[in-house]
């Protein structure tokens, strides 16, 4: 095969390489992840991840790997399950007790009765259960140990089996087989790991086509480094790593104690349990170095790790160059670790080809590749190939271009597109046929003797495309590189397959023969298509609409009464002919449906019983006689009784008959309560007085109780209350006025202030002196500054009384606040140590106590003949702690060198010489340093150093003199910073300077006075606040409203007052009888003679008329109901009947009952209905 010529390359300068060689270093870096996030450069194995790694123990590292690269299979051997109960219980002892306690124990009897009542499937592991909590309680009567400190663990189990627990392989020849491989997990553990295991193998391989499971030979310890030097934490990076591949199979029979295998072959589905798991080398790779952290040692720490020896592998001689490599960091190690996990890093070899500083010969820098640089700069379409869209489908079909799968033109579009070299996305949903497309475009490719690179991110698509062409005979062409297919092997056997193919025989002309036979079925589908658009007749409808008019209408029978048309001649006719044969045939049916509903008389519709022979007619028809008559009967009674023409139907007339008998006798009332109850707005009015009658006396009470001196003059009383409420509005601005007794306190408080003023300036002229600040007097608040300060100057902590302090800025505040604090936890830390230190003292530097720690936890039993370092940290714990505290030496070295650390670190703390008369080290009283802070703190924010005054009050409070001190505790004590706050406060409310304060005072007072005098006129010696005289007024205002209700309503008053329970009940029974009078049909007339104050007797003969009314009702009911029953006549038919006036249905019973033969007509109609249907 020729060699390909050189690929082109873009002028580094032009627009798309500069933009794809931007685009490509940023998006380069999201391939590579070199944090410790990446389980490649910091690989824990602890709890959370338990479930993803197994490790390897009691084996030689080197053997272990030369039999996983041989691509022999090889097990991993759980531990051996320990016995269930501990040694101690086996003990006769405790058989003995058992024994007896299985017997006499009431509690384990009663729980092993009740679980065998239940009879349930689980009884014996509940059984089981209650015996194990009898072994605990029988283990706590004998004051053994409880069972989990009795019981072996995990390690000491394994040695018990002679089998090194430790995870770093020491390289010691052991008996056992090299194909096992010994684990320090039990039987279900290992189990239940392995399955989760092969679980994310098969996922990998399904989704994506890789294997990410590997055994790590090798870890590396080391920290990375920091600005300061190297980070505080450890990690444990893999060094060399082997792909392994891993299957289930079923379990064999002879498998020891349900061991787990692992092997490599196809995926196979999990059966719980009952499969081993086998495992070995895969042939896709061979062991590698673990390029991340190559990576990133060389970035950080500039350090290259040695190459891989790939010929001749050998792990001792690798790990040897790399620990000379590590030797400038003492600290790191290389760790003999074994362990099989899943650790992905198939993105490195992309982030290395994606390099753009590469400059090999053969190949071209990423961004100055020509479809890189398009796809990140863009292309110019002026000169661009047009898109095709005014090409035909047959057009398509005439280019020699070969399908293997189904191809529609749109598909066709686009692999001539990619065949002709352009480059074009195709996007859809699933099922659009992307698949075809690309099998139809490798298909075109190969015939034109190019070579396809495919490639996916998932196996499936891959499968999927590979699937299509080897189903048309293309399998062989195709060399699949993904999954376990990519190794060496698996490549090297495909390629000999293909050698050793005889190349296939191809008939030249087969294909223009299909293609004559797709001409040949196209030109048959286009005269079909031409055929089905033709036009018909007259009308000119293409015979694809007839078609589907007539499907549209299969599901619609012509009607029956048209069954006998047949049109002829349809062919000539055109539209407007079409239109008036429709129009006609739909009047037509119209018609009809008019002849079925009025072809018979309207009259006996009602009669609906299909069986009624002469007889029965006859008796329809008397019983029609029979209602005419009674409802004439009835409507005369109702005449009588005063029944309005309205209510003259039988219907109605049950209502009526039912109110005139809920009535009762005629309520007695006064005279004229009648007519006042007929009024319609009477309820209202009667409400209206009753209510304001109510109010009247209610507010007339709670004002004679609230405000006694109203009783004398209510007039008088309520003008000099309402003059009370101006004044007090008036004052309310600058005082709070509550009670009598509080606008009392607040007349002596003003009076006393009054007498207090001439002092004022002479305590601010004495403040300004102490601090040799003048000018405090013209201060907007020089009150209330001036009671600030003494009341601070009086509190002034006896630490700073006479001592110039630093306190006056904030940084200085917080670090004695920090300072405090460490003080405290240094002193807590050191009450806790003191009672396990032998001396009560301890001066040894926090640095050797720590190393001394540090040798300790390090060292082990060898440590003492090795380390003269660890014998003397054995030295110091003992002079420190003594011998009966060994165990405990470790972590007590740890605690007391943190607590020395934090006295050396307080010894040099710059809050120290803030507050060093006072600074005794973790002894520190720190209640008086925050007192002095809590007191600086005020002193700050009393006085701002906004105002020029205040800031120079500030340092003279900081200054600590004795006589400001002094002073203000003697004024403090005889309370005057309270009276400057009074007088401030005063001051503020009124808006007065000193100098307006007196008068402004005096005129206060002068208006407390007038209102403390109208309040003893009135009788208030309680509440005058603002809420209680809105309440007052409102009283005031209801009074005055029910008393201008009570004169405005003077005639109604007379009739209902002022008895109210009798008038009530009274007008109550008499507005019920109207109601029910005008609800019950009877005429206006009727009810207005009925209540008037004569209409007694007529009332009795209400009563008498109501009788006979209903016994004329119930006859012609009767009769209704008969002929109901007797005609088959409808509950609708019947209602309506019932709603009609008597007269109307006099009328309509009276012309039925002359007319047998529209009945006998209508039976027959009835009883002959397929004849009704047919007309």
């Amino acid at each position: 095969m020729p060699s390909q010529p050189p690929p082109e390359r873009l002028d580094p300068g032009s627009p798309g390489a500069r933009a794809a060689l931007i685009q490509i270093k940023t998006l380069r870096q999201r391939l590579l992840d070199l944090s410790t996030r990446n389980k490649l450069i910091s690989f824990k194995h602890n709890a959370r991840s338990s479930k993803s790694f197994v490790r390897v123990i009691d084996a030689d590292l080197q053997d272990l790997f030369e039999h996983v690269t041989s691509g022999k299979p090889l097990e991993l051997v759980p531990l051996p399950h320990p016995p269930d109960e501990p040694p101690d219980e086996q003990t006769s002892e405790f058989r003995d007790a058992l024994e007896e306690a299985l017997l006499t124990d009431k509690k384990y009897l009663k729980e092993v009765e009740l679980i065998e009542a239940e009879e349930r499937d689980d009884s014996e592991a509940k059984i089981r259960s209650a015996e194990r909590a009898l072994r605990d309680r029988l283990r706590r009567k004998l004051k053994m140990p409880s069972r989990s400190d009795a019981m072996l663990t995990t390690n000491q189990w394994a040695r018990e089996n002679r089998i090194n627990p430790e995870f770093e392989l020491s390289g010691s020849k052991l008996s056992r087989r090299a194909s096992q491989w010994q684990t320090l997990l039990y039987e279900d553990d290992l189990a239940r790991r392995l399955r989760s295991i092969w679980h994310g193998a098969r996922e990998s391989q399904n989704e994506f086509g890789i294997n990410t499971l590997n055994f790590v030979f090798g870890f590396l310890e080391w920290s990375p480094s920091t600005p300061s030097g190297e980070a505080a934490e450890v990690l444990f990076s893999p060094i060399i790593l082997s792909p392994v591949d891993i299957r289930p199979r079923p379990r064999r029979p002879n498998a020891a104690n349900g061991r787990l295998l692992l092997d490599s072959a196809d995926q196979d589905s999990l059966r719980g349990s009952k499969e081993e798991y086998v495992l070995c080398a895969g042939d896709s790779e061979d062991p590698h170095v673990n390029l991340a952290l190559k990576e990133r040692l060389r970035e950080d720490h500039g350090i290259i790790l040695p190459e891989w020896d790939d010929e001749n592998p050998n792990l001792e001689v690798y790990f040897e160059q790399l620990q000379h490599a590590i030797s400038s960091h003492p600290n790191w190690s290389v760790r003999h670790f074994v362990t099989l996990s899943h650790l992905s890093f198939s993105r490195y070899p992309m982030w290395l080809d994606l390099d753009p500083d590469i400059e090999e010969l053969t190949s071209v820098p990423p961004h100055l590749h020509p479809i890189v640089g398009e796809l990140f700069g863009g292309k110019d379409n002026a000169t661009g190939q047009g898109d095709g869209e005014g090409d035909s489908d047959r057009d398509h079909l005439q280019e020699d271009v070969p399908f293997v799968v189904d191809c529609d033109p749109s598909q066709h579009v686009a692999i001539r597109r990619a065949l002709q070299g352009g480059n074009l996305v195709i996007q859809g949903p699933p099922g659009t046929g992307k698949s075809q497309t690309i099998a139809n475009l490798i298909a075109a490719a190969l015939d034109q003797g190019q070579t396809v690179l495919f490639v996916a991110e998932k196996q499936v698509a891959l499968e999927v495309v590979f699937k299509r062409l080897a189903e048309v005979g293309l399998g062989d062409f195709i060399l699949q590189l993904h999954s376990a297919k990519g190794g060496k092997q698996s490549v090297l056997r495909s390629l000999k397959e293909r050698l050793e193919t005889d190349a296939p025989r191809v008939d030249q002309g087969a294909d223009a023969r299909s293609r004559e036979e797709l001409a040949a079925i196209g030109a048959k589908l286009d005269a079909y298509a031409g055929a089905m658009n033709s036009l018909f007749g007259a009308v000119e409808k293409s015979v694809h609409d007839i078609v589907w008019d007539e499907i549209s209408l299969k599901d619609k029978p012509v009607p029956q009464s048209l069954g006998a048309f047949y049109f002829e001649d349809v062919e000539t006719w055109t539209r407007d002919q079409w239109r008036i044969r429709k129009e006609a045939v739909t009047e037509w049916e119209e018609i009809t449906d008019l002849v079925k509903i009025y072809g018979v008389s309207e009259r006996w519709a009602w009669v609906t019983a299909d069986d009624l022979f002469v007889d029965e007619q006859s008796s329809i028809l008397h019983l029609l006689g029979e209602i005419a008559a009674q409802a004439e009967a009835l409507e005369k009674v109702a005449l009588e009784a005063g029944v309005s023409r309205e209510s003259l139907a039988y219907a109605a007339l049950g209502k009526t008959v039912a109110e005139i008998e809920s009535l009762g006798p005629r309520p007695s009332a006064r005279k004229g309560m009648w007519s006042f109850a007929k009024r319609p707005t009477a309820s209202k009015e009667a409400e209206a007085v009753y209510n304001a009658f109510s109010l009247m006396h209610e507010e007339a009470a709670w004002l004679q109780k609230e405000i006694p001196g109203i009783a004398v003059d209510p007039e008088v009383a309520s003008r000099k209350f309402l003059r009370l409420d101006g004044l007090a509005q008036m004052l309310q601005a600058t005082c709070q006025l509550t009670t009598y007794d509080d606008l009392s306190a607040e007349r002596e408080t003003c009076v006393s202030s009054i007498s207090n003023l001439p002092h004022v300036n002479q305590l601010l002229n004495d403040l300004a002196i102490l601090t040799r600040v003048p000018g405090l007097v013209t201060l907007s608040d020089a009150l209330t500054f001036a009671a600030g300060v003494f009341s601070l100057a009086a509190d002034m902590p006896p630490e700073l009384i006479g001592r110039k302090t630093r306190l006056s800025d904030s940084e200085s505040q917080r670090m004695l606040r920090d300072a405090a604090g460490e003080i405290d936890r240094a002193n807590e830390a050191w009450i806790d140590l003191k009672g396990s230190l032998l001396a009560s003292t301890c001066e040894t530097p926090s640095s050797e106590i720590l190393e001394a720690a540090k040798q300790l936890k390090e060292g082990g039993f060898l440590a003492w003949l090795r380390r003269p370092v660890y014998r003397k940290a054995v030295q110091l714990a003992k002079t420190l702690f003594g011998k009966e505290k060994t165990k405990d030496w470790p972590d007590l070295l740890s605690r007391l060198g943190a607590c020395r650390a934090d006295v050396e670190r307080l010894e040099a703390h710059p809050a120290k010489d803030v507050v060093s008369h006072v600074y005794k080290g973790v002894d520190t009283d720190t209640a008086v340093v925050l007192t002095m802070c809590d007191w600086a703190e005020a002193v700050r924010a009393h006085t701002p150093a906004v105002a020029v005054s205040k800031a120079g009050v500030r340092d003279a409070m900081f200054a600590a003199s004795e006589d400001l001190h002094a002073y203000s505790k003697a004024l403090v004590e005889q309370g005057w910073p309270d009276v400057l706050k009074n007088l401030a406060a005063l001051a503020q409310k009124h808006s007065a300077s000193a100098t307006e304060l007196p008068a402004v005072l005096e005129k206060h007072v002068a208006s407390i006075d007038k209102v403390l005098e109208i309040c003893q006129e009135l009788g208030l010696k309680h509440r005058i606040d603002a809420e209680y005289r809105d309440v007052v007024r409102g009283h005031l205002q209801w009074l005055a409203e029910a008393s201008a209700t009570i004169k405005s309503k003077s005639e109604v008053c007379g009739l209902l007052l002022p008895d109210t329970n009798v008038s009530k009940a009274e007008f109550k029974e008499v507005r019920r009888c109207i109601g029910v009078l005008q609800g019950s049909g009877l005429s206006a007339e009727q009810i207005e003679r009925l209540g008037s104050d004569d209409g007694l007797a007529l009332w009795e003969q209400l009563k008498s008329h109501q009788k006979g009314l209903d016994r004329a009702r119930k006859a012609l009911g009767t009769t209704l109901a008969e002929i109901q029953k007797l005609s088959g006549q409808t509950d609708q038919y019947a209602e309506s009947w019932q709603s009609l006036a008597l007269d109307a249905l006099a009328k309509m019973a009276r012309e039925s009952s002359a007319d047998p033969k529209g009945l006998n007509i209508r039976c027959n109609l009835v009883a002959n209905r397929i004849l009704t249907e047919r007309l």
